[in-house]
C-alpha cells in the first residue's frame, strides 16, 4: 500500500524498464499489446479497500493491471480485478477459492485467474510470483510474473 496514484500513473506511463540490462515490457504495455477487453480503470482508493478487505498488498504490478483496466479479458483469459462481477472480483473470488482449499493457500495470495479446467486456479503472492493450484493441492510457482504468465499464454 502507501502508492499514490500519481506514482502509479507515473510508472504506468513508463512503459518500458530495465532489469538486469535487459528491456522488459510493463504490465499495462503487454495487454496492450494482446487481444484484450478492459473494464474501466480503478482509483487507488478502491485498490486499497481491496488489500485491506483481503488482508494482502498487492504486486505492483497487480496494482498497475488494476490502476490501469480495473479488470479485463487478455487472450481469452479472464483475469480477476475489481469489478461488480462476484466471479471476477479479485476479493470475493480469493475468498470462495480460500475456503475451498484453506489448508494450503498461503494468506498473501490473491486470486488472477480461474482456468474452468480441472479446478486449476493461478494465484498471484504480494512479490508478484505466479502460482497454479489444483483442488487440495499447495500451488506450485509457475512463473515470475504476471506479465511472463501473460506472455506464456501467447505461446
Amino acid at each position: 500500500m502507501g502508492f499514490t496514484a500519481v506514482s502509479l500513473l507515473a510508472r504506468t506511463s513508463r512503459t518500458r524498464r530495465s532489469i538486469g540490462g535487459n528491456i522488459v515490457m510493463s504490465i499495462v504495455e503487454t495487454i496492450k499489446s494482446m487481444k484484450f477487453s478492459p473494464w474501466k480503470p480503478i482509483s487507488e482508493k478502491e485498490i486499497n479497500k481491496a488489500e485491506n478487505e483481503l488482508k494482502v498488498t498487492f504486486a505492483m504490478e497487480y496494482r498497475e493491471y488494476l490502476f490501469a483496466f480495473g479488470q479485463a479479458d487478455v487472450n481469452g483469459v479472464e483475469l480477476t480485478g475489481i469489478i461488480d462481477s462476484k466471479r471476477l472480483n479479485v476479493v470475493s473470488a480469493t475468498i470462495n477459492e480460500r475456503e475451498l482449499n484453506p489448508d494450503n493457500i498461503p494468506e498473501n495470495f490473491y486470486l488472477i485467474a480461474n482456468t474452468g479446467m480441472d479446478g486449476i486456479i493461478i494465484w498471484q503472492d504480494s512479490k508478484g510470483f505466479i502460482y497454479k493450484s489444483k483442488p487440495l493441492q499447495k500451488p506450485v510457482k509457475i512463473f515470475n510474473s504476471l506479465n511472463d504468465y501473460l506472455k506464456g499464454l501467447n505461446l
